[in-house]
Parts: C-alpha cells; sequence; structure tokens
C-alpha cells in the first residue's frame, strides 16, 4: 500500500504561484488591445480628400533638375544642365546671384568661398 503525504506549500511556493501570469490573461489582453489599435485606425472617420486637378488623367509629374542635377556634375554647371537634359528633365532649377559689380553669376552660396 502507498502512503501520500501531503505537505502544505511552503510561503516561498505561494510566492512563485502569485508571480506567475496565466498565459490565457496575456493572450486575451493582447487580443483586446489589437482589436481596439484596429478599431481606432480603420473606423474613425476620416474626411474625404478633395478632388483635384492635378490627380486627374494621366499626366506626368514634372521632373525637376535641382541646381542642374548636382548628382551629375558639379553643381549649377553647364555640364550639369547638359547632363540633365540628356535625361530627359523638364525643368533646371539653378541658383543665381547679382554679384556687387552688377553681373548675374550661377551659384547657390552667397560667397565663393566654398568653391575654391
Amino acid at each position: 500500500m502507498e502512503t501520500r503525504i501531503h505537505h502544505a506549500p511552503t510561503p516561498y511556493l505561494r510566492a512563485q504561484r502569485k508571480k506567475k501570469k496565466p498565459i490565457f490573461k496575456i493572450i486575451i489582453s493582447v487580443f483586446f488591445l489589437l482589436v481596439l489599435a484596429y478599431l481606432i485606425l480603420f473606423l474613425i472617420v476620416v474626411p474625404e480628400r478633395p478632388d483635384y486637378p492635378f490627380f486627374e488623367g494621366d499626366k506626368k509629374p514634372l521632373v525637376i533638375a535641382h541646381r542642374g542635377g548636382a548628382a551629375l556634375a558639379p553643381e549649377n554647371t553647364l555640364l550639369a544642365f547638359e547632363q540633365a537634359l540628356e535625361l530627359g528633365v523638364d525643368v533646371i532649377e539653378f541658383d543665381a546671384h547679382m554679384t556687387r559689380d552688377g553681373h548675374l553669376v550661377v551659384i547657390h552660396d552667397e560667397t565663393v568661398d566654398r568653391s575654391h
């Protein structure tokens, strides 16, 4: 005959049981948080965007070469402008400044210090 000895749980074992959270509660909590996030993100009424004429038809966006296509050649140079045109850009954007003696120069900076 087998005899079982029943021991009362020690305070340490009771504390360990209280520390463990049931995985079921965690899963349910995550589920409800996901449902709440879905409701907040997708069911809030967002005003409809007005129709703008630039969204209609098969209009292509303008391709603009900033500073003449600075990634192709030194910025604001004829070489950069020519290479941008060869790529088929629609607009060449460049920076122009007036010198103190009244000459118009194509340069981004207000001084020539960076050009040395």
